[in-house]
């Protein structure tokens, strides 16, 4: 039995590479676009999102606890578990799409699940963000969220980082 931590884009690959694996006894994925923008306003403020319980056999993880935290952290970053097909895939991300958007006041990003009279022209896809392709958005983005090129690159930049490497703890039975 070992605690140990790992970043969410190396628990997303071992996700997505089939070590880590979704055991039939767990429960379906249930969490809607509103707990996945909570998970990600905690990861973002650098709250602890809890303890991932994985049993390891044979050199494969398979979880215990956290299912849905870890199938929510493969939405963000779009990449899909190895046990799900791509239609189910296509889906599930349409159901749970989370949206950012900056607040110049706060300094602070605010993200939130799609809803009604949200002006889409300020919102941006969290997605978009996780791919590291920063040129559209900050073109996009930069007028209507009152920053200049540079300032909203560096801000996008460090979002991203910041949910790449935030570290899970996770505690392993052998």
């Amino acid at each position: 039995m070992s605690y140990y931590q790992i970043t969410i884009d190396k628990l997303v690959e071992n996700t997505q590479n089939g070590i880590i694996r979704f055991p039939e006894f767990q429960r379906e994925f249930e969490w809607d676009a509103d707990n996945v923008a909570d998970l990600v306003d905690s990861i973002y403020k650098g709250y602890p999102i809890g303890l991932l319980v994985f049993w390891d056999k044979e050199g494969k993880k398979n979880v215990i606890d956290g299912l849905q935290r870890i199938i929510s952290l493969c939405l963000i970053l779009d990449k899909k578990p190895y046990s799900y097909r791509n239609d189910e895939w296509e889906e599930l991300k349409r159901k749970t799409k989370v949206f950012t958007k900056y607040d110049k006041d706060s300094d602070v990003f605010i993200f939130a699940r799609r809803f009604k009279g949200m002006d889409e022209k300020e919102w941006c896809p969290l997605s978009k963000i996780m791919k590291g392709d920063f040129s559209s958005i900050s073109e996009e983005y930069h007028e209507v969220w009152g920053l200049d090129l540079n300032t909203l690159l560096n801000k996008l930049s460090d979002l991203r980082f910041a949910i790449l490497k935030y570290n899970v703890t996770c505690y392993d039975i052998i």
